[in-house]
């Protein structure tokens, strides 16, 4: 069984909605209110054709590969998230990627 949709959006409310939320979001990704709005079957900003979030399939899915430093092989930029606090434990990472693959 797939993580809850309620363990993933307290972990981005907690360690990544200080950037992404509000009228300066970045990324153009909002986690003011339900994060799924603005992940799943989102096309992202950056990538080569991928989604936000690819339900189903956490390796096709932007959000991760940019939580895990992968980013580059889906056609993205940047630095790995979050920003300026450390990356997210390995723990944290199944979680987001357990969630994804139960979509």
């Amino acid at each position: 069984m797939g993580a809850s949709k309620e363990d993933v959006q307290a972990l981005l409310d907690a360690r990544c909605a200080g950037c992404h939320t509000g009228v300066g979001r970045s990324g153009q990704l909002s986690l003011d209110s339900d994060f799924t709005i603005e992940t799943v079957g989102v096309p992202a900003v950056q990538g080569d054709g991928v989604n936000r979030i690819e339900p189903g399939d956490h390796a096709r899915s932007y959000l991760w590969a940019k939580l895990n430093g992968s980013h580059a092989d889906l056609g993205g930029m940047g630095s790995r998230m979050p920003l300026g606090s450390g990356p997210f434990s390995a723990e944290d990472l199944d979680l987001v990627a357990s969630y994804i693959d139960g979509l």
